[in-house]
């Protein structure tokens, strides 16, 4: 018992530590963002669109997912460059279902000639900061390289305008990663705020 106890101890002190400060310089080279679909969505960091309800952000969300998955989609009529790679999306929803997506998904690959397409989805009811373990581990089971967040008011759980429920929701998501290990892609969908 007391061997368990000071493992956790040293844990909880290592945890409580944070980051390490890294010290940068004006003459870095940092590196050249990467993106999901280019122009939009930075690989590994938080993008939120913003949209009155209607306006086309999951429509937004699943012709991203039809382009990271045919990386070689270069010829799209949209003018957006796929990633060089396929990659997989996970949609994590708190508003819609999942025949929403799938009616969707086969409307844009039959309008756009693409024959067959998929999507990884899970339908969500607690906040993401109550869901963020069982969330992690479909992302490793399903090697995730990024996730679609619908909507980022019910997915915080609260009301937007109260300054600790935008902050918990933002940490929840610094907290997920790509199976390797690197700041995943979130793709967050938001209605205007009054």
């Amino acid at each position: 018992k007391e061997l368990l106890e000071e493992i956790v101890i040293k844990t909880l002190s290592e945890f409580e530590k944070g980051e390490p400060v890294v010290e940068l310089h004006s003459n870095d080279e940092p590196p050249a963002l990467e993106y999901l679909v280019y122009p939009l969505f930075p690989i590994g960091k938080p993008t939120v669109l913003f949209g009155d309800p209607g306006a086309g952000k999951s429509q937004i969300a699943v012709i991203t997912s039809i382009m990271t998955a045919f990386s070689r989609w270069d010829d799209n009529p949209l003018r957006l460059s796929p990633p060089k790679k396929d990659m997989r999306g996970l949609v994590l929803d708190w508003e819609a279902d999942e025949d929403d997506w799938r009616r969707e998904l086969a409307w844009f690959t039959e309008i756009f000639e693409l024959g067959y397409a998929s999507l990884y989805y899970r339908r969500c009811s607690l906040s993401l900061a109550h869901e963020l373990e069982a969330i992690r581990s479909h992302i490793e089971a399903v090697r995730a390289d990024y996730v679609i967040i619908d909507s980022v008011s019910l997915a915080a759980g609260g009301d937007l305008n109260h300054m600790d429920v935008a902050t918990n929701f933002f940490r929840s998501i610094r907290q997920l990663t790509t199976p390797d290990g690197k700041p995943l892609t979130t793709i967050s969908l938001a209605h205007t705020s009054k």
